[in-house]
């Protein structure tokens, strides 16, 4: 445990240090354009960096993220600059979700999903217990004044644990020689499948089920 707590420390050390210089570097110029090269430098170049010590990337670059999303953008961005690069990072997200579902659809097996149906239906039931557990034993501890959300919130709040590319993303970043990786690629892409079907499809129909659907149109 000691050496996990260690390398986690130092991918947070990698990932802050440089978020704290790039957002120097970002104070120093005025031009949009060079700040957001900057902050897409900041997001591969802090990922690459803790690979090259066999750190973890991910942790590193959010830690350098929210660096520069917090100090760098206070210090060093101007209004125009902030809505610019937010503009630009929700495109990046855009486009890298469609490209990891796509991915999906190329490394998805419906008949390893068949034939894998109850690690399937075991991973499916875990999720959803743990939300369960997660939003709604409060309201089996604390009386229902004391709780900042009704039972049908929480009842919505429970059923819109809704997964997506990260939890396939995980699944596939497994090295190939893992044991058991196609099993938890199976599972993970039938928790994501579940989610977006049966889930996410039905959630209009528990808003309008319990009152709590807002159209806009309906009210002009």
């Amino acid at each position: 445990m000691d050496w996990v707590v260690q390398i986690g420390l130092i991918e947070l050390a990698i990932g802050g240090l440089l978020g704290f210089v790039f957002s120097r570097l970002t104070a120093t110029v005025d031009d949009h354009r060079i700040e957001m090269m900057l902050s897409v430098s900041l997001a591969y170049g802090s990922y690459l960096a803790a690979q090259w010590v066999h750190a973890s990337g991910p942790l590193a670059c959010v830690a350098a993220g929210l660096i520069h999303g917090s100090y760098g953008r206070r210090i060093g961005m101007s209004d125009n600059t902030r809505r610019l690069l937010d503009d630009l990072w929700e495109f990046f997200g855009f486009v890298t979700n469609a490209l990891v579902f796509l991915l999906v659809g190329f490394t998805a097996n419906l008949a390893n999903l068949a034939a894998q149906a109850w690690p399937a239906a075991v991973a499916i039931g875990a999720v959803l217990v743990a939300r369960i557990l997660l939003l709604g034993a409060p309201g089996l501890v604390l009386r229902e004044r004391y709780l900042a959300a009704s039972v049908a919130e929480r009842t919505l709040l429970v059923w819109s644990g809704l997964r997506g590319a990260l939890t396939i993303t995980l699944a596939l970043a497994l090295p190939e020689g893992i044991s058991q990786r196609t099993l938890l690629v199976t599972m993970s892409f039938a928790v994501v499948l579940f989610t977006l079907l049966a889930q996410g499809l039905t959630l209009p129909l528990l808003l309008r089920r319990f009152g709590l659907s807002h159209d806009p149109i309906s009210e002009k």
